[in-house]
């Protein structure tokens, strides 16, 4: 365990960020919480149906089921710690805040790898909650934890108690709760709002794809309803190549920096990511890498992972290589890259992808399986005029994507300012009311 010389160390803590302010008094978790230790074992036959609890870092404590889709905790809880509304549970690892009141239901049960507490002494609970996620008392937690396992880094009952903290008057607790609760709500309720925005495309394209731009009379085919002057072609007629990019490449051949090679986690839905690229040499040897060199406009589809998946080659990267993914190069004067990759993307391109997995334990979108694809194709007017009408969506969700991580890092800045003194509630009236507004 690795040991804290003095509990000063706690107020200079603090004070590195600013002065604490002087009507906030430094208080000892000891003065706050007492450990609880009532395990299933100790419980009347008639109060063992209790719902088995876990810990996440995003929700706190949920029900298992929740968590995992299935109880994983084993047959015999009779060790298990019970928890009550309003107690606080922690877990490991601590230095990641994996910890949380219970206050979704009256009462749990936990591993009993957790720590269970009583509070003693009135205080905010949603506050609370709050100041024991923020950076500075994380930075505390990594003094005191310790573990073989580095997943499972711990801190002990004795050296949670011993943490001191700077504890504003009851109503600056309920203030400062009040601003990060406004501001969380506003993140909640733009995580909604992309959601809807993507349920909303994925209904959009259904609908382009079977019934065209004006709803036009439909026929019959091997893959569902489509607009009956639409022409039903395999994908393999539509393209000037489609191949499969360097499936073998030894982490040792990658580069700093060079030509870069996308691979399946680069690939989302109509939208090509850049994070975690790998790079070749330009010198590789070019019988390896000139199978999978991309050209603007090429498609890329994902074999494995999330088979079908696909976006567009932007210029950009005309010149990049990839990994393990097909690439289908389209006939521009028959179908526009847009339109096609949208097609994979759409809910009648993934069924068809599903159906061509193989692969036992990790199933894959083979070569043929893409060539074979049936594609409905309307003329090339109405193929640019949809993959428009979903690239406006698509700018749509972007756009709120960057506000929800403006919100987060708001957020995160509130919560370090505010539980640290340097900022004080008072200094964001403006922004208060403004947050106020977008959570209504």
């Amino acid at each position: 365990m690795k040991s804290v010389q003095s509990d000063n160390l706690f107020r200079n803590t603090f004070e590195r960020y600013g002065k604490i302010p002087s009507n906030w008094q430094m208080t000892k978790f000891e003065n706050l919480f007492k450990p609880v230790n009532l395990r299933v074992k100790d419980l009347k036959k008639g109060q063992l149906d209790i719902p088995v609890l876990s810990m996440t870092r995003a929700k706190g404590l949920v029900l298992q089921a929740q968590k995992f889709d299935k109880r994983v905790a084993s047959r015999d809880i009779s060790p298990y710690k019970v928890v009550k509304h309003g107690q606080l549970v922690y877990g490991f690892p601590m230095d990641e805040g994996v910890i949380a009141f219970l206050h979704r239901y009256e009462e749990g049960v936990v591993s009993p790898a957790y720590q269970v507490f009583e509070p003693i002494s009135k205080f905010d609970m949603i506050f609370m909650d709050f100041f024991l996620k923020s950076p500075v008392l994380v930075s505390i937690y990594k003094l005191f934890s310790s573990s073989v396992v580095e997943r499972r880094r711990s801190v002990s009952v004795n050296d949670f108690l011993r943490i001191e903290i700077p504890l504003p008057p009851l109503s600056d607790q309920r203030s400062i709760a009040h601003v990060l609760t406004t501001v969380q709500t506003a993140i909640e309720q733009q995580a909604k709002l992309i959601d809807l925005t993507r349920e909303l495309k994925s209904a959009l394209m259904g609908k382009l794809f079977t019934e065209g731009l004006r709803g036009e009379k439909q026929k019959e085919t091997e893959i569902g309803l489509v607009p009956a002057g639409w022409n039903l072609r395999k994908c393999d007629e539509l393209c000037e190549m489609i191949t499969v990019g360097v499936v073998v490449k030894p982490a040792s051949h990658y580069v700093e920096s060079g030509v870069p090679a996308f691979r399946s986690l680069n690939v989302r839905e109509d939208k090509l990511e850049t994070h975690d690229l790998v790079f070749f040499s330009e010198k590789s040897n070019n019988t390896i890498l000139s199978k999978s060199k991309l050209r603007k406009n090429d498609v890329l589809i994902v074999r494995t992972g999330y088979p079908g998946t696909s976006c567009v080659v932007t210029e950009e990267f005309d010149g990049a290589n990839c990994i393990d993914l097909v690439i289908a190069r389209p006939d521009q004067e028959k179908i526009v890259s847009g339109y096609l990759s949208r097609f994979f993307n759409s809910p009648m391109g993934k069924r068809q992808a599903i159906m061509a997995k193989h692969g036992l334990a990790q199933q894959h979108l083979n070569v043929s399986a893409v060539k074979s694809t049936l594609i409905p194709v309307p003329s090339l007017d109405q193929q640019i005029q949809i993959d428009s009408i979903l690239k406006t969506i698509d700018q749509k969700i972007e756009f709120l994507i960057q506000k929800k991580k403006m919100q987060e890092e708001l957020f995160r800045t509130l919560l370090h300012q505010l539980m640290t003194g340097e900022v004080r509630t008072a200094d964001l009236r403006g922004l208060l009311d403004g947050a106020d507004k977008e959570s209504g």
